[in-house]
């Protein structure tokens, strides 16, 4: 999964190849508390802060999966918050991020599965 999140580099570029040189008008019918929301998981998933103060609660493996996904969950969150707030344009580009993300949970919930007799929570 690690060599997986450094090749996401290669797949956000060559999506972010595909914007539109300016995008379109923000859509009407956003909903402003979706603005707000996504403001709160941006800083929830991007606020190393955060990140580092939680790190020293793993112990085992049990415990690094929930926090892995709980971090993935809040990233598919976010993107499928942003896709409501992304012009007709971005959509199929947000259904590729977001089916990517989904991916994510789960494998790290297979990975939980698998390993579920090990020193799990």
């Amino acid at each position: 999964m690690a060599r997986q999140e450094t090749g996401h580099y290669e797949f956000y570029k060559r999506l972010h190849e595909q914007l539109p040189e300016s995008p379109e008008i923000q859509p009407s019918g956003a909903d402003p508390f979706d603005y707000k929301k996504h403001q709160l998981l941006e800083d929830r998933i991007f606020n190393r802060l955060d990140v580092v103060r939680k790190t020293p609660k793993i112990q085992t493996l049990g415990d690094a999966l929930v926090f892995m996904i709980d971090i993935e969950m809040d990233v598919v969150d976010y993107f499928e918050n942003a896709r409501k707030l992304v012009n007709l344009q971005g959509q199929a580009m947000m259904g590729k991020i977001i089916n990517e993300e989904k991916s994510h949970v789960k494998q790290l919930l297979d990975f939980r599965q698998h390993y579920k007799t090990t020193a799990l929570r």
